[in-house]
């Protein structure tokens, strides 16, 4: 059974928070020069479409990791599976996630969608396997 380290999550929580914010930046910025579009509703009614800045995906990716590496620690800490319970929360949490793009207003390109569906899905990948992998004793 693997073993993981509550010592180890302090520098890799961080870590992998910064590699899925970064990957996200870079997506972004990959994407744009092939011609994607990331357009989003510039007020409530969804009339009026705007470009979304390069922040937004990176800082949802800064802070989701954060948030992953606290869940795990305290999985690691107080549960008996911790990672059965981490995956299964990420799988859920990525289904949810998609719900985002989906439901944007009808005038949304589906491109726009698409592409942010893509990077939920390099988020999770990134954060799950980052987490899990860099967290766990070596002497074990």
């Amino acid at each position: 059974m693997a073993r993981f380290s509550l010592q180890r999550l302090l520098w890799a929580g961080p870590l992998v928070a910064l590699a899925a914010a970064l990957a996200n930046l870079f997506f972004y910025f990959i994407s744009r020069a092939l011609g994607g579009q990331y357009l989003l509703p510039a007020d409530v009614a969804g009339t009026q479409l705007e470009p979304m800045p390069a922040w937004m995906p990176a800082l949802a990716a800064l802070l989701l990791g954060l948030a992953d590496a606290l869940l795990f620690a305290m999985l690691v800490r107080f549960a008996r599976r911790p990672v059965t319970i981490f995956l299964s929360v990420a799988l859920t949490a990525l289904i949810v996630s998609f719900g985002a793009p989906a439901g944007l207003p009808a005038g949304t390109p589906a491109s726009t969608r698409w592409l942010l569906a893509g990077m939920n899905v390099l988020t999770a990948l990134i954060l799950t396997v980052g987490l899990l992998a860099l967290s766990r004793n070596r002497s074990s």
